[in-house]
């Protein structure tokens, strides 16, 4: 379609070039026919490149930095990357591996993944031949997925967002939960939150996001409200300052603590939906504030806390 677009619009510039050559003589006219037609041979080799580009999620160049911070245990780092073939019941994976920041921890082979033409990713656990579908970056609004197994979500919205790097992707949006998917990203709870965190923690332990992601060796993507150092396991990309508070209970139902470190710090508090919408804002000035639940819905919530001289915190906190 678009090799016979250029034609036709060849053979109209070679049907205007006789009235051209009337004003303008045989040779400019010719010299200028060169000239467009070399313009439109450039367009038509650039879209054929466009066209054939894909968001590979399943890129060997790709590399997931998570965030999980604990009630219990502090914070830690994942790390995930595609290292990797195998073949499980006849079909070709790729190599999911995982590690930690814990000094000890090595890279482990977690899943087998894998992607078709119709942007489905699939998924299978080691040591299992079970394929569960992961991923589907061709629904349409209103389409439901059965995230998890056992919870059906839908679309909501459907829009583009840009990378660091101003390259486009699509934005895919759910309810509920909130579950929110970024072509050859995944989910914004981690590419293995099996569709999404909210549905999917098993443990109610652990409550990680996706801090940042690189590909080959670049930054595309950062949390925008995550304060926590994007590293790649060995070097911080992105070093914030940060500060050490508490919040508890976490998850909570009508109320929670908020306790600084100092007597003397006092700042702001923004409260977050997962989304990044603010959607509460106060002055915090004893070492020690209850903090009310209100009208706010069940889900997870993003706090972020900025101390006078410029600290910051970001926890994670689940209202059920």
């Amino acid at each position: 379609m678009i090799a016979w677009i250029y034609v036709l619009s060849a053979t109209n510039m070679s049907l205007s070039l006789v009235i051209v050559t009337q004003k303008m003589g045989k040779q400019k006219a010719y010299r200028l026919l060169e000239s467009i037609m070399k313009t439109a041979v450039l367009f038509f080799l650039l879209s054929l490149a466009s066209a054939g580009r894909t968001q590979n999620l399943l890129d060997e160049r790709n590399l997931w930095m998570n965030v999980v911070p604990t009630i219990n245990f502090g914070v830690y780092y994942e790390f995930f990357d595609i290292q990797g073939d195998t073949v499980i019941a006849s079909k070709f994976y790729k190599k999911l591996y995982r590690k930690s920041d814990a000094p000890s921890s090595e890279w482990e082979y977690i899943y087998g993944m894998r992607e078709d033409s119709s942007q489905k990713v699939y998924f299978v656990l080691r040591g299992d031949e079970e394929e569960r579908l992961l991923y589907d970056f061709n629904l349409q609004l209103d389409d439901t997925f059965f995230i998890c197994n056992r919870v059906d979500i839908y679309v909501t919205s459907i829009d583009t967002v840009f990378l660091l790097n101003g390259e486009p992707r699509k934005r895919i949006q759910f309810e509920p939960g909130p579950e929110t998917w970024i072509e050859g990203i995944g989910s914004i709870d981690g590419i293995v939150a099996d569709g999404g965190f909210y549905y999917c923690n098993t443990t109610g332990e652990a409550f990680p996001f996706l801090n940042c992601f690189a590909s080959a060796g670049e930054v595309l993507y950062i949390q925008e409200w995550s304060q926590y150092p994007c590293l790649d396991g060995t070097t911080a990309l992105h070093e914030p300052l940060s500060i050490s508070l508490q919040i508890y209970p976490n998850p909570f139902n009508s109320t929670t603590t908020l306790v600084l470190p100092d007597t003397r710090l006092s700042g702001e508090l923004f409260v977050f939906s997962i989304l990044g919408e603010l959607v509460d804002h106060r002055v915090i000035k004893d070492q020690h504030t209850t903090l009310y639940r209100g009208i706010f819905p069940s889900g997870i919530y993003v706090y972020k806390f900025v101390s006078r001289e410029g600290q910051s915190f970001v926890e994670k906190v689940v209202m059920e």
